[in-house]
C-alpha cells in the first residue's frame, strides 16, 4: 500500500477525525455543554453517595450508547461519500 495514500493513513491511524471534533463546536454547542455540566454538578451535589454512583453509571452507559450511534453515523457518512464519488466518477454526461 502506498504510504502517501489516504487509505494507508486511515488504516494506520494517522487520520482520526474524532480527535478533533471539539474544535468545531459552535458557540451554541459550547453554551449548551456548559449548561449541561452546570446542571450535572448541581444534581450531583444534591445526591448521596449511592445515588452519585448510580448517576455516574448511568452517564457512562449513556456515553457508550452515544458512541455506538456516532460510530454508525461515521460509517454512514463514509459510505455516502464513497457513493457520491462513484457516481461522480462514472457520470458520462460531460465526456466526449
Amino acid at each position: 500500500m502506498d504510504k502517501n495514500s489516504i487509505f494507508y493513513a486511515l488504516y494506520y491511524g494517522a487520520v482520526a477525525p474524532w480527535e478533533n471534533s471539539n474544535l468545531f463546536l459552535s458557540k451554541e454547542h459550547k453554551e449548551t455543554l456548559d449548561i449541561a455540566n452546570d446542571l450535572q454538578e448541581k444534581l450531583t451535589s444534591q445526591l448521596g453517595d449511592e445515588s452519585k454512583k448510580l448517576l455516574d453509571e448511568f452517564l457512562k452507559t449513556d456515553a457508550k450508547i452515544g458512541s455506538f450511534f456516532e460510530e454508525e453515523k461515521f460509517k454512514d457518512g463514509f459510505i455516502l461519500g464513497a457513493r457520491l464519488m462513484i457516481e461522480t466518477l462514472t457520470d458520462t454526461r460531460f465526456t466526449k
